[in-house]
């Protein structure tokens, strides 16, 4: 904001002097930008599928991910659409934050989550702001990005803006579909909430110089089957 104050007085007090400072910000984001891209597409195509695989291989996380987002739809049926809320699961339970109603409330939707999945409704699993499409977006810019450098050998303003759209019109279906057989595992019958806490240690909610939003911990633990009951089974 100082920089563009600055900028701003240079043109009104020195108009010629403004117009070449202006002139060599914009010639200088027309070469920038595309170098940017380039490195930002290499670094997807290589964090992104490695972080599905990451997921994908364990059980654990897949589990609490499908009731993070069983937790967030309850909540939007009970709230509304809640655009400011989020979601992060991990090995031992996952993190609602954003615009969330008090604990009490959060802890009975995610009752209710895990009741409704175990009673068969998959589709409490995905949700449509997962940033699973996110980043299945910024993959698909990233490959056709790279695709039109290479392959093609010329690339126009207009062909960026293309490919972007492209990718955000494919990233919620194919979002979707990569929650459902990838990122998420709706089967949690053998998954019991134990407690919901404020915040996480390691999200770094304890800066206090930094504008993080309220969350909440929601732990759960794996029930193992009684001996007994493997012993019929079999």
């Amino acid at each position: 904001m100082p920089f563009l104050i600055l900028l701003l007085l240079i043109a009104v007090l020195v108009p010629g002097l403004g117009l070449i400072v202006l002139l060599f910000l914009l010639v200088g984001i027309f070469f920038i930008l595309p170098l940017q891209f380039f490195v930002y597409s290499l670094i997807t195509i290589v964090t992104v599928p490695w972080q599905l695989i990451q997921i994908a291989s364990d059980r654990r996380i897949r589990q609490n991910h499908a009731c993070e987002h069983a937790t967030v739809n309850v909540l939007e049926e009970r709230y509304g659409p809640l655009p400011r809320t989020g979601g992060l699961a991990s090995k031992n339970g996952f993190t609602i934050l954003g615009d969330v109603p008090s604990p009490g409330e959060l802890l009975d939707a995610a009752h209710e989550g895990f009741s409704r999945l175990r009673r068969g409704e998959t589709q409490l699993a995905l949700h449509p702001r997962c940033g699973t499409s996110v980043a299945v977006a910024q993959f698909l810019f990233a490959c056709t990005f790279l695709f039109i450098l290479f392959w093609i050998q010329r690339l126009h303003f207009l062909e960026i803006l293309a490919v972007i759209l492209l990718a955000s019109l494919l990233s919620k279906p194919l979002g979707l579909l990569i929650q459902r057989y990838i990122t998420t595992n709706p089967d949690v019958d053998d998954v019991r909430i134990v407690d919901v806490s404020f915040g996480r240690p390691d999200m770094g909610l304890g800066l206090f110089f930094l504008p993080l939003p309220r969350a909440y911990f929601v732990r759960t633990e794996i029930v193992h089957a009684p001996a007994f009951w493997l012993f019929r089974r079999w």
